[in-house]
């Protein structure tokens, strides 16, 4: 029995598990992790992508008010007979007040050129307006596009921003339960330190006869239950690991066991700002990216609700063009005036057009009215349930730091119940069964500290993730 023990005791001592800690290693915080994902994550750069897409858009969006060249030449010769020469050229100029300017010049000749295309012999330059006084006065579709565009990217830069602080809020999670698995790993890997030192002080007490064998029986058993928890405690933290290093990017891929490169901080470090609910619901009501995207969305159906409006009215369109002899506009009076420069040599037209129960373009406006009030009322529930979330988080946030005192007291206590036990056993006033009990109880109060303490800092980056802020951290 004796050298079965020794053997066990052998066999335990030489194979005891490697202490986790290497200083060669560094420490990964927290803030190291976010600005690894915020550099080089794949979903915030994509993200990123989506902001500059929205710029291209609304570069398109304003390529429809840039200035039109163009121009054309038509000539026709048939049996020796020149039929006709037909060129112009036209510079088209949109605003966005509505109304187009336009100039270019017109050349006709030839033996059976059209009556209405004869121009005088050194061609005819034009110089003219077209506006919609009645639809499109105020919004045209171009206009629209323009505005719908310049919204797009603020609509994009508060979905990067939900992107983003999503992203973070899941690493924060995963990285708290991998710190969460290490500091339980150390706990128990300092049991089996002590389990493994308790058992060589039993083995030799009993070969000086001062212990029963049984005893030396039960500090080994103790230290099997302690490996044993180290291990699928080191399981847990590997595991854990795992999935953290899927957050480790750099220069466009996951380097392979990128983890093995980092350790969690042995001890937890302070809050980077102490949580203030007042501030956070007000900022939440102003700045939060989902609000945005509800007014966002509500501003692009404004614009709508304006563009629909439009077609209440009817088509109207007005062009006039000063004509030109060459490129002289002065019409042939004896004193030219600007009246008579606007009412000499001149062509003008009107068009009209108007649905008579214009049913189509009142429905159309009624429906943009309808999704701007679910709109509203989206607005209205979102911010609700947001700031409902931030109530929520705050007060398991301060619950969780109470239990975390009474627990470091409760921790505490257990520690210097088994400092006393131990003097007792080394007195032998005392037997092993009551100081493993004590130091038990002493690793569960540990454990349980660390996992409230790591519950403490999750509910933290949980709460300035409801409020959006995690980026900004």
């Amino acid at each position: 029995m004796q050298n079965l023990l020794f053997l066990l005791f052998f066999f335990f001592h030489t194979h005891a598990v490697a202490a986790i800690v290497d200083d060669s290693i560094k420490v990964l915080y927290i803030n190291d992790l976010f600005k690894l994902i915020k550099s080089h994550h794949p979903a915030v750069k994509s993200a990123d992508l989506n902001y500059q897409e929205a710029a291209a858009i609304l570069l398109k969006a304003k390529g429809n008010f840039d200035p039109k060249l163009k121009g054309s030449w038509e000539r026709k010769s048939f049996n020796e007979k020149d039929y006709f020469s037909l060129g112009s050229t036209e510079l088209k100029i949109p605003t966005t007040l509505g109304i187009n300017f336009k100039g270019g010049y017109h050349l006709a000749a030839g033996q059976f050129v059209n009556p209405e295309h004869t121009l005088p012999e050194g061609g005819q330059a034009i110089a003219g307006i077209e506006w919609n006084p009645g639809r499109g006065l105020f919004i045209d579709p171009a206009r629209l596009e323009r505005q719908q565009a310049g919204l797009a990217a603020d609509i994009a830069s508060a979905d990067r921003q939900l992107q983003v602080n999503a992203i973070l809020e899941t690493a924060a999670d995963i990285y708290w339960n991998w710190v969460a698995a290490y500091l339980e790993a150390k706990v128990f890997e300092r049991g089996v330190q002590t389990a493994i030192q308790r058992l060589e002080a039993v083995r030799e007490s009993y070969i000086r006869g001062d212990k029963p064998a049984v005893d030396t029986l039960e500090a080994l058993i103790i230290l099997q239950n302690r490996k044993y928890d180290l291990s699928t405690a080191q399981m847990a933290y590997e595991n854990a690991g795992f999935q953290l290093e899927a957050f480790l990017w750099e220069n466009g891929q996951i380097p392979l066991n990128r983890i093995r490169s980092f350790l969690p901080p042995t001890s937890l470090p302070q809050f980077p700002i102490t949580p203030d609910k007042t501030q956070l619901i007000q900022n939440t009501t102003v700045t939060h990216p989902s609000l945005t995207l509800y007014r966002l969305d509500i501003s692009n159906l404004e614009l709508e609700e304006k563009w629909k409006q439009e077609q209440l009215k009817p088509e109207l369109t007005i062009q006039y063009n000063l004509l030109g002899d060459g490129f002289n506009f002065s019409p042939p009076a004896e004193t030219p005036s600007f009246t008579s420069l606007l009412t000499g040599n001149y062509k003008y037209g009107i068009s009209v057009a108007y649905p008579i129960l214009n049913r189509k373009e009142r429905a159309s406006l009624q429906l943009t009215r309808i999704k701007m009030s679910k709109k509203q009322l989206g607005l209205e529930s979102k911010q609700q349930e947001i700031i409902s979330k931030i109530n929520y988080l705050y007060n398991q946030w301060l619950n969780n730091t109470e239990q975390f005192d009474m627990l470091s007291g409760v921790a505490e206590g257990y520690r210097k119940l088994l400092q006393a036990e131990n003097e007792k056993f080394s007195l032998g006033k005392s037997s092993l069964f009551l100081v493993n009990s004590r130091e038990q109880k002493y690793i569960d109060s540990q454990i349980k500290q660390r996992e409230i303490q790591v519950k403490m800092y999750k509910t933290f980056y949980k709460l300035y993730a409801a409020a959006a802020l995690l980026p900004d951290l």
